[in-house]
């Protein structure tokens, strides 16, 4: 169950982080295009980080169950290491 909390919390701060520079584009030029086009490279940046904030929110789902179920087995296995040791 931690390393499942731990991943949803790393998916979260990871998608805050990519959203900086998209917030910083709404701050910039608003949600909504106006008469004139903004500066081509900060408009670039802007959807580039809207895309990378889709991209790691849809990764951010299944990759925490992948590294719980990694836990759990390394768990496992370190348990029967443990019984199987002599002494």
């Amino acid at each position: 169950m931690a390393a499942l909390t731990a991943g949803y919390n790393g998916g979260l701060l990871a998608v805050l982080v990519a959203a900086l520079p998209a917030l910083w584009g709404y701050w910039q030029h608003g949600a909504v295009a106006g008469w004139y086009l903004p500066d081509m490279e900060s408009l670039l940046w802007h959807f580039a980080a809207l895309v990378q904030v889709a991209v790691v929110a849809l990764l951010a789902i299944p990759i925490p169950w992948i590294a719980a179920l990694a836990a759990w087995g390394v768990g496992r296995w370190r348990a029967r290491a443990n019984r199987s040791r002599p002494g």
